[in-house]
């Protein structure tokens, strides 16, 4: 309490005794006059008392927050080598969930934002500089600091590895960070193909990167851009090199459970139904791994209910995709592959119709919902004037 608080207090204390006299010795109105003249300018001083306090606790704030802010750099300056590992680990596994960022990284989001924006004091390395900007999402900046790591050191597979990660993520394409089962699913993909030139880049970087170090993150990456290419086998082969060099690697059982979805559902097109059953039941082994692993994932939930949808097992399919949609309940595909769970399963129309507008309040845009209600609205139940409005 400050002190014009306290004499504030007082002030109003006095006035109460004075108009307490005043009132005993019977002169009424002057005892409420005093009275209130005192009460008056002790409220006054308490309000001021108050006003004082708030100010003090805005530069205090202010102060502790630079004091905090300032100590985090001398900190990073300190920690400079746990801190840049730190910040490879982030740029390797970007767009992978981390469900605990400082029990993944050993840091905190705000240490390792508050020191990259400083990386250009703190580190002369091109990697490093070419991490500042991919932080900064300039990945084409980023992929030309990677590029010039590489013609310091031609024998560095790191920078292969970035420099392919750069230019992936210029392409705006996101299907390295959140893959997701492909079969079947023509109008779930939002994602563009990257071109072919571009995908050469992309492969010949992993390439040379695995040539020289082979990482499980650099054969998980190019095991995708197999997996986008429909190379199945070679995908396959990737992400079992990526989890013999690291077993508890979730996501490289999930990638590896998808291509075998894939392989078992073009299997069971064809006709070769035993081997369609052997490449589904490894996949549901690894789906069931990398739960294990990430019980917290939505992205697994979500694949893995694809793939009871992709079984006809409705009931697997809801119970996948619920829990999905209970950890994140903003994203469109869950609701999407439940209201297919109605229709083509269950036949099931209102309740799909109810799926696919549940999806559009969460993504009131998405192509893929209005053309799946189209689709109901056009062959299942006849309306086309609805399906015309879908599409």
């Amino acid at each position: 309490m400050n002190i014009l608080t306290k004499r504030g207090i007082w002030i109003t204390g006095l006035g109460t005794i004075v108009a307490g006299i005043f009132l005993m010795l019977g002169e009424h109105w002057s005892g409420l006059v005093i009275g209130s003249i005192f009460a008056g300018v002790g409220i006054y001083q308490i309000q001021l008392g108050r006003t004082e306090i708030g100010k003090s606790g805005i530069e205090d704030l202010k102060e502790y927050n630079e004091i905090n802010k300032n100590k985090i750099i001398q900190d990073g300056k300190k920690n400079k080598k746990e801190l840049l590992k730190a910040m490879d680990s982030y740029i390797r596994n970007s767009g992978f969930e981390s469900p605990d960022f400082e029990k993944e990284y050993g840091v905190t989001k705000e240490q390792l934002q508050i020191f990259v924006s400083n990386i250009k004091n703190f580190s002369e390395s091109k990697i490093h500089q070419g991490h500042y900007f991919f932080i900064n999402e300039k990945f084409t900046e980023a992929k030309k600091h990677y590029s010039e790591a590489i013609t310091l050191n031609s024998k560095n597979g790191e920078a292969f590895f970035y420099r392919a990660l750069a230019i992936t993520f210029a392409t705006q394409n996101r299907s390295l960070r959140k893959p997701n089962l492909l079969t079947n699913v023509y109008e779930y993909r939002d994602e563009p193909k990257i071109k072919r030139d571009i995908y050469s880049q992309i492969l010949s970087d992993y390439n040379e990167s695995i040539e020289l170090d082979p990482t499980f993150y650099a054969l998980q990456n190019r095991g995708h851009l197999f997996l986008e290419s429909s190379n199945f086998e070679l995908a396959v082969s990737d992400f079992t090199y990526a989890i013999k060099i690291n077993p508890k690697f979730a996501h490289a059982y999930n990638s590896r459970a998808i291509a075998y979805t894939e392989m078992g559902s073009l299997n069971l097109n064809s006709g070769k139904n035993k081997l369609s059953k052997k490449q589904f039941k490894k996949a549901k082994k690894d789906f069931k791994n990398c739960i294990k692993l990430h019980p917290n994932s939505a992205l697994f939930y979500n694949n893995t209910g694809k793939f009871y949808w992709i079984q006809k097992d409705a009931k697997r399919a809801q119970d996948n995709l619920n829990k999905s949609i209970k950890i994140n309940p903003n994203d469109f595909l869950p609701y999407l592959i439940l209201g297919k769970v109605f229709e083509n399963i269950l036949n099931d129309n209102k309740d799909a119709l109810k799926k696919y507008d549940e999806g559009l309040r969460v993504d009131s845009k998405n192509v893929a919902l209005y053309f799946a209600k189209g689709l109901l609205f056009g062959e299942k139940l006849a309306n086309h004037p609805k399906a015309i409005e879908n599409f």
